[in-house]
């Protein structure tokens, strides 16, 4: 029987293909986890599909109702463009926890005590513009930040790209932690290097959800995920 432990969902947008073998390769003994996807019909721009995706969600949400214990959104670009609270109607609607990736970024960031951080990711002008302040909004200081967008094909860059990047950018500043933003970047295999070359807890987007979630599930399992965040309550 699998998820005899937890159960947790992940809802995705339909081109992302990294989040699931991610949080796979970590899940503690007895908990599963269990993916659905949202896609943006007819929507143009990015902005317009975010926003169209994040109006699919509540019937997303609804085939996992009495299955999971709690459902992840592994969309940070909608939280970036929502206003705050934008998630509480569809928690009401699947009746578990539902944590975008945002807002457990923040929290993760919260339980490190990292009010100054760093931010890296791989987003278009349009959607990195809106980092800084809505850190900002959540009583976080970003003090640097550096952004690798995607490629024209629209492929994120590779492990070694943000490796090199975050070496280059983020050495010697002074930060408490670096946030490295979007759920289709792979990085859990880069987090415990960049925590010894920079000195600073290095949480992913992927990271955090996976640690949100497993708290909200009740699993407590501290060398679930690489980093200094799951370490924290050894």
């Amino acid at each position: 029987m699998y998820g005899w432990r937890a159960r947790l969902g992940v809802i995705m947008p339909d081109n992302n293909v990294t989040v699931e073998p991610e949080l796979y390769g970590v899940l503690p003994a007895g908990v599963s986890l269990h993916g659905g996807r949202v896609a943006p019909p007819g929507a143009s721009g990015l902005r317009d599909q975010v926003l169209a995706m994040a109006d699919a969600l509540p019937g997303a949400v609804e085939p996992f109702r009495g299955r999971v214990a709690v459902i992840g959104y592994a969309c940070m670009a909608t939280s970036l463009w929502k206003s705050a609270g934008w998630h509480e109607p569809v928690g009401a609607a699947a009746g578990v926890p539902f944590l975008p990736a945002g807002e457990t970024m923040v929290a993760a960031l919260s339980r490190l005590g990292a009010r100054r951080i760093g931010v890296f990711s791989p987003y278009p002008d349009e959607l990195a513009g809106l980092v800084a302040g809505w850190f900002d909004r959540h009583g976080i200081t970003v003090a640097h930040s550096a952004n690798l967008p995607l490629d024209t094909q629209g492929a994120a860059p590779s492990l070694h790209e943000v490796y090199a990047a975050v070496r280059r950018e983020f050495a010697g500043r002074d930060i408490a932690a670096l946030a490295v933003l979007a759920t289709d970047l792979a990085t859990f295999t880069a987090i415990e290097p960049l925590e010894h070359d920079l000195g600073v807890p290095v949480v992913s987007s992927n990271l955090a959800l996976l640690w949100n979630m497993l708290g909200a599930a009740g699993v407590r399992a501290p060398a679930a995920g690489p980093g200094r965040l799951f370490r924290l309550d050894v």
